[in-house]
């Protein structure tokens, strides 16, 4: 199903679509400079909980996170258990389950 010998007509399909990708980044990183900064209210680091616990500020906004930390390694520890994936397919979990 997934190979790691991409086709000649997937290699230009993917020079366009990088071609694409990078002209949006270009686009947006030129539009962030010649624009003004976006001013934030004063409250909008007033997060609900304001509670420390642990030495931690804000702790359980903080603490909640957790889980998705979990199973982010839970995701990685499964990658390195599967050998059979393709290094395109191993790349795709690599980039998005830390995250």
């Amino acid at each position: 199903m997934f190979t790691d010998k991409p086709s000649t007509q997937h290699l230009n399909k993917s020079v366009g679509r990088l071609k694409i990708l990078l002209g949006l980044v270009l686009f947006v990183g030129l539009s962030l400079l010649v624009s003004q900064p976006i001013e934030q209210p004063l409250e909008y680091h007033s997060f609900a909980d304001q509670r420390s616990a642990l030495g931690i500020t804000n702790a359980a906004d903080v603490l909640s996170n957790l889980p998705f930390v979990i199973v982010g390694l839970l995701g990685l520890i499964w990658m390195r258990l599967k050998p059979e994936l393709a290094s395109s397919v191993r790349a795709g979990y690599v980039t998005f389950l830390p995250a």
